[in-house]
């Protein structure tokens, strides 16, 4: 199985109180925090001496980096780099981390309430074959994909309308 985070209980059966803290730290702290560090200040230095898109995928690297403390595995670890590119591809295209916090603070939500809880039981898709629930989550990262590709190529645009 997965590796679960071993900085959090893996079951909810411990005090509501901590794991309220820890949702309320998670979700709403931790976003405002590791995007202000991450892409407020590093990809934002990183992009006045390099191109923007090295500039995105070094700060992406960082913030995978960062969440190593969720369990030194790569599939974890990939996941954190391609959600930094995506967070820092926002604040690119934007100028501004803005956008990017309530975007972080929803993904948090939703893996504090919809995945840590059974975070014991996942397994690993070279363990266990793909399934039906696999290939609907990559029927959903593809149309997502091509949504964020479509909503990415409009903010530019509706950027210029506004500041022209």
């Amino acid at each position: 199985p997965m590796e679960p985070n071993p900085l959090i209980p893996t079951s909810f059966t411990s005090s509501p109180i901590f794991v309220a803290a820890i949702v309320v730290g998670a979700a709403l702290l931790a976003p405002i925090s590791e995007e202000s560090a991450v892409r407020g200040y590093l990809q934002s230095i990183l992009e006045r001496n390099l191109a923007p898109f090295t500039a995105v995928l070094l700060s992406s690297a960082v913030f995978a980096l960062a969440h190593a403390t969720q369990g030194l595995v790569w599939p974890k670890l990939l996941f954190y780099f391609l959600v930094g590119v995506a967070f820092g591809s926002l604040a690119y295209i934007n100028q501004s981390i803005l956008p990017v916090i309530p975007v972080h603070i929803a993904g948090d939500l939703i893996f504090l309430t919809l995945i840590w809880p059974n975070d014991k039981n996942r397994m690993l898709i070279w363990k266990t074959g793909a399934d039906s629930w696999f290939w609907l989550h990559v029927a959903q990262a593809i149309a997502f994909a091509a949504l964020s590709l479509v909503a990415f190529n409009h903010i530019p645009r509706s950027h210029r309308k506004g500041a022209g």
